[in-house]
């Protein structure tokens, strides 16, 4: 229950730095100040050494069947062109499911990616009994054991310059990332959640309903 309450804190902390006054980080910082301080010396820093990065995936980056998956697969293929050494460690769910046959095999290949499966099925005692908790469980429904062993045993065995956190929805492993890597972490918001979950909100007809996605807004 600790460990739990320690991820949800910090995932609370990173979408207060992320989201400063509702805006988004993009917004105010960007690679412009590091350029400004190093001039071209700075793309010369970035080439210097090659990279290594763990992306961390909420869903299979291929295939690209949604705008979350083609901007991963993107990042993805971008970071190899640019001769980055990139591991990709991804959920795989029953709504996203690992297919080997729908897999670029090169891309797989050259990324060592593993897959593991998570249950984020909806369970509704544990979907209210979030609200007893305050815990977002739209997030934590994405923590899994299994995942947090793997997530362990790689960063035991290999060093990372940065780990790209792909999405909120795995921040709940951001505690065992800290304790066994002191690589830079960065977190790509795709969607500002809680607006989405505001309109769901508005939306819904059940008034359950309605009150839950409200919940899940202010968390």
């Amino acid at each position: 229950k600790q460990k739990h309450e320690t991820a949800v804190n910090q995932i609370r902390n990173i979408k207060d730095k992320l989201f400063k006054d509702n805006g988004l980080q993009e917004r105010s910082d960007n690679f412009i100040g590091f350029y400004l301080k190093h001039g071209n010396a700075f793309f010369e820093i970035l080439k210097k050494e090659k990279m290594k990065i763990l992306q961390l995936c909420n869903k299979p980056p291929q295939p690209p069947i949604d705008g979350g998956c083609l901007a991963m697969n993107q990042l993805g293929n971008g970071l190899i062109q640019h001769d980055v050494d990139l591991k990709i460690v991804s959920i795989c769910t029953n709504k996203h499911p690992y297919d080997l046959d729908k897999l670029d095999k090169d891309y797989i290949e050259k990324t060592e990616s593993e897959f593991i499966f998570v249950d984020t099925d909806i369970n509704m005692v544990d979907a209210f009994s979030s609200i007893i908790t305050q815990d977002s469980y739209n997030v934590t429904r994405f923590f899994s054991p299994d995942l947090d062993q793997k997530i362990e045993m790689i960063l035991r065995k290999e060093k990372f310059d940065a780990i790209i956190l792909e999405s909120i929805f795995v921040a709940p492993y951001i505690g065992t990332i800290r304790r066994h890597s002191k690589a830079k972490l960065v977190l790509r918001a795709h969607n500002v959640e809680y607006k989405i979950w505001k309109r769901l909100s508005k939306q819904a007809s059940n008034k359950a309903k309605k009150l839950y996605y409200k919940h899940l807004s202010s968390r």
